[in-house]
This record gives structure tokens, sequence and C-alpha cells, in this order.
């Protein structure tokens, strides 16, 4: 892989993510892995504390990347509550380490889904701490749409965390494709544009006000 990413570097700019698809402490290996695969030159120190067994081993597990990402001054992306339980607060956490200690832009988290069930008061603390931390946030409209909600009857959640909400707290936002032929996406096809529209209707953002 380290191999394809010389191969196409001058045409594009590549980052491949230590990701720990299991969770980091949910198998004998996940931690070892991750760091192995940081050792030989990957690029991002990635996460998902949403897949530990339990709310605080997710919190553990966030506080153990950030310490690996900042002693070796890498960024740090995190599939962070890709779920519709609105007590999925791992977002939190991440922002909290973000702020102590200096991460800032460096550090981003995918989905944020959970927030499109969160209660609007807790949310109304979440998006400035957010902010402050400078991390960015990064949707991915045609995954979460598709594996958001599916518990629901009706009403069915979209599945899209809270695009306009925090654009308008000076988060930045930037949309990414997660999913291109794979198990969880089969329509995927790199096209960002296809990202941007679906992104542009789930969100209600398609009036110019």
């Amino acid at each position: 892989m380290l191999e394809v990413k010389t191969r196409v570097a001058p045409y594009l700019q590549v980052q491949l993510v230590a990701f720990p698809q299991a969770g980091l402490y949910r198998t004998a290996t996940g931690r070892a892995n991750l760091i192995r695969a940081l050792d030989i030159g990957v690029d991002v120190v990635g996460g998902i504390p949403h897949f530990e067994l339990t709310m605080e081993e997710g919190a553990d597990s966030l506080r153990d990347l950030r310490r690996i990402a900042a002693d070796r001054g890498l960024m740090w992306d995190v599939h962070c509550d890709e779920t519709d339980y609105p007590l999925s607060g791992h977002v939190e956490t991440m922002a909290r380490e973000v702020t102590w200690h200096g991460l800032g832009g460096r550090a981003a988290g995918s989905h944020l889904t959970s927030m499109h069930s969160m209660d609007n008061f807790y949310v109304s603390k979440l998006l400035p701490l957010m902010a402050e931390s400078g991390m960015t946030a990064i949707p991915n409209p045609l995954i979460n749409i598709t594996l958001q909600g599916l518990h629901d009857t009706y009403p069915k959640r979209r599945g899209l965390t809270r695009v306009k909400e925090m654009q308008v707290m000076g988060i930045r936002v930037g949309c990414g494709q997660d999913c291109v032929l794979d198990p969880w996406y089969s329509l995927g096809t790199g096209d960002m544009l296809d990202v941007a529209f679906m992104g542009l209707h789930v969100a209600k953002m398609i009036h110019p006000v």
C-alpha cells in the first residue's frame, strides 16, 4: 500500500489511516496492529470508540489514541458516534482531548450521527466545545443515510449529523464518501459530486439562504 501511495504521489495526495476496524481494545491484537501500521509509515491515527464493549472503554480508547497521535505528531481521524443512540457522546471526550492537548485542525470526527438523535440542550453545550477545540467534522451523507435509522419504523431518522448548526458555530465541516463498493455501501462511485448532491438535500441546504 505504501508503494501505491508513492506511485500516485505526482497526481494526488493520499493519506493512509491506521484504523482499528473492530475497536482498539475489543480484540487482542487491535492496539498492536495499529501501532505496527504507524511504525511502518501510515500517516493518520484512526479510532472507533462506539465499537468498544462499553462506553467507558470507548472513552479510554480516545484518550489512548490521542496520546499516540500527539506523541507522534500525527493527525487523528475518528469514526465517532456512528450510531442512532442519543447517549453516544464520544465526540465530547474527543473535543476535550483535542482542546487540552492542542491538536486543533489535526483532529477530525467522522460521521457524528448520534447528534441527529441527541437532546437539543446537550447539543447546545456540545457544539461550542467542538468549535473551541478547532476539530473538523466529516459527515458522510451517502452511508450515513443508508446505515442510520435501520431500527426505525416511522418516523425514520435521516441519519446525517447537524451540518448547518455546526457551520453556524464556525466548526469546519468537510463531507466524505466513507464507502465505495464495499459491504456497507454497494452504490459508491467515488464521485464527490454525488456526496454533495445528497448532502445538500438531506441537510436541507438547497435554498440559497
